[in-house]
Formats: structure tokens, C-alpha cells, sequence
């Protein structure tokens, strides 16, 4: 069963990291096939030391220790 990017209508790919188990719950992801796939609503625009930058984040005042427990489980 192929279930990723390898079908050409996926164009994003989202999973709740909690859900391996032994997570603090609010763990999620998302990736994007391409840059080209990433809705240009969500790129924001920020002066960096001069120049103008696209960043992007989903951040919702979350601490990291989410990540953390992700990365060492």
C-alpha cells in the first residue's frame, strides 16, 4: 500500500507524534512535498538582521518538551 509522497496528489503529509506512545500529548508534523505545496498563507515575513526573510512556523505557545520527549522515545 503505497501511502506518501510517492502518489503525485499528495501534496502534504500531517500525524500526531503522541500517538507513537509515551509522548506528552500536542506532538504533531507536517510536511510539505515541495515549496511549491506550501500555502503561501502560511510564510511570514520577517527583517533578519537587514534583509527580508521567509520563515515559517505553526507555533502556538507550546513548550518544546513535546520534541524532546519525541526525539529520546
Amino acid at each position: 500500500l503505497v501511502w506518501d509522497f510517492r502518489l503525485p496528489r499528495v501534496a502534504s503529509i500531517n500525524t500526531s507524534g503522541h500517538k507513537y506512545g509515551l509522548v506528552y500529548p500536542g506532538v504533531g508534523w507536517a510536511l510539505w512535498r515541495d515549496s511549491e505545496a506550501l500555502p503561501e498563507e502560511l510564510v511570514f515575513r520577517v527583517n533578519y538582521l537587514g534583509g527580508d526573510m521567509p520563515t515559517f512556523a505553526l507555533n502556538f505557545s507550546r513548550p518544546g518538551a513535546q520534541v524532546v520527549a519525541q526525539y529520546y522515545t
